[in-house]
């Protein structure tokens, strides 16, 4: 990725897609509020430039919980497949499977948490 300034704008349009997306899916977190989340991402800003490039590689990270000893909050990669901007980088084994690993690989990638 490009590492460039990025406007007020790009940062709010982040903000409102990770806020729609934690509202519309509130199973993933019972009992939290945005404002908690919001309060943390606003006292970590290089953690939301992270989530940005999460969302850029065609991942939807969402707010999954909060770690039970730290009490950061805990993004991780919500999306149906891995994304398509993460697939087949790299791996260090060869896995044979009865189709073949070219079609295990095709769809498993990186997955990504995040810890605000």
């Amino acid at each position: 990725m490009v590492n460039r300034t990025w406007s007020k704008e790009e940062q709010d349009k982040l903000l409102m897609t990770l806020k729609n997306r934690f509202e519309l899916n509130r199973n993933r977190h019972p009992g939290m509020e945005w404002e908690q989340v919001r309060a943390r991402l606003d006292n970590y800003p290089e953690k939301l430039r992270s989530l940005q490039h999460m969302e850029m590689s065609g991942g939807e990270p969402d707010v999954v919980g909060v770690h039970p000893s730290g009490g950061e909050i805990l993004f991780f990669d919500c999306s149906a497949e891995s994304p398509a901007g993460r697939r087949n980088l790299c791996y260090d084994h060869v896995f044979v499977y009865h189709n073949g690993a070219g079609s295990y690989y095709a769809v498993r990638g990186f997955r990504t948490l995040l810890k605000v």
